[in-house]
């Protein structure tokens, strides 16, 4: 006999299977795990009564965690609309030149954790990285003229910005460092600059870390800290 309950739509299938005869009693469970269109079958037994039985069961379970991968359909390589931007910005790029008069500015050190340390044995988790710059004023724009980051040894990395852009009213914009980029280590930081033609609110500056590895979650935000001011007078 086979009994098929559906728990949810990403949820999973329990099928219970028993097989007897004079000698053998097995209870054999399928748990069917579906997730992002893919499943794979865990089985265990129970009840068992003979050595036999026990024998079987394990070369049943051998087979299905042997065949687990194969229920798995084929991952075709991710296109370009697919893969994840290094910076999610339709910002303006605009020039700075001696006509622009700057009323305020900062320049903002932002910290970055491309992995952290845990347990005893000071292993690494690396972590994903987001930047978010967000124009906090309600009618005026900002323009952002440097996006600099730096590893722990205070070397310049990467620059993101190729010229200044300027942020609208209330616009953010993200720039992300993938877990896999460990260059910047421990103690990697952001320079940000910003400059505005009139007084503003000043934008908030700060990264998000973020892991998911091994079924565990972790994520943590670090605000900006000025360093420097500009201002007209």
């Amino acid at each position: 006999m086979v009994i098929v309950e559906e728990k949810s739509l990403t949820g999973f299938l329990l099928l219970d299977r028993r097989s007897q005869s004079s000698n053998i009693s097995v209870n054999l469970s399928v748990l069917v795990i579906v997730k992002k269109n893919s499943f794979c079958l865990l089985p265990f037994a129970s009840c068992l009564t003979s050595v036999r039985s026990l024998f079987i069961a394990s070369i049943i379970i051998c087979i299905y965690l042997v065949g687990c991968n194969s229920f798995l359909p084929a991952q075709s390589p991710l296109t370009e609309s697919q893969k994840i931007p290094t910076s999610q910005t339709s910002s303006q790029e605009v020039t700075v030149d001696e006509s622009f008069k700057v009323v305020a500015g900062q320049t903002i050190y932002v910290s970055v954790y491309s992995h952290i340390y845990h347990e005893k044995q000071r292993r690494p988790l690396y972590l994903a990285t987001n930047l978010s710059i967000r124009n906090t004023d309600l009618a005026n724009s900002v323009i952002i003229t440097m996006i600099n980051y730096y590893n722990s040894q205070g070397q310049l990395i990467n620059s993101f910005l190729a010229r200044p852009i300027k942020i609208k009213a209330l616009e953010s914009i993200n720039f992300f460092v993938d877990s896999t980029d460990t260059m910047g280590g421990l103690g990697a930081n952001f320079i940000v600059k910003w400059i505005a033609e009139k007084s503003i609110t000043e934008p908030i500056v700060e990264t998000v870390m973020i892991s998911t590895r091994s079924g565990q979650g972790i994520s943590f935000i670090c605000q900006g800290k000025v360093i420097k001011t500009v201002n007209s007078d």
